[in-house]
């Protein structure tokens, strides 16, 4: 360490010397510079837009197939629900059927075990 200045500080300010545009730079240097950086920034620009819009234009098929297969599940459902509201109307209408029959007094017999009335008798097991 000399006169108790920091090595790495040193070693800074020689890079912001030489990094430090200098004074006696050509205006013809600055300018081709300035060009070069716009053109850059522009073919960048553009790279950029043709990326997004081929990305567009690839998703479009895409697109088209999930709406194809929401439609078929859009279908599906719809039809699953029509089965269902006719099963649950064939349902009701086979217990108001049944129900009719048991307050008319038909002993009709189902899965359900219903109650058959009548007589019955014993017979003996000694015989």
């Amino acid at each position: 360490m000399k006169n108790g200045q920091n090595p790495f500080r040193i070693h800074v300010q020689q890079w912001q010397h030489r990094m430090r545009p200098g004074g006696n730079t050509n205006i013809l240097t600055r300018i081709l510079s300035w060009i070069i950086f716009g053109l850059v920034l522009a073919i960048g620009l553009v790279v950029g837009l043709l990326v997004v819009l081929i990305g567009w234009l690839l998703m479009l098929p895409l697109l088209w197939r999930r709406r194809k297969a929401v439609k078929q599940a859009w279908q599906f459902t719809r039809a699953a629900r029509e089965q269902a509201r006719q099963q649950s109307e064939q349902t009701k209408q086979t217990k108001q059927q049944q129900n009719s029959a048991q307050s008319r007094g038909t002993g009709t017999s189902d899965s359900q075990g219903t109650t058959i009335e009548g007589e019955y008798k014993v017979k003996d097991d000694d015989r």
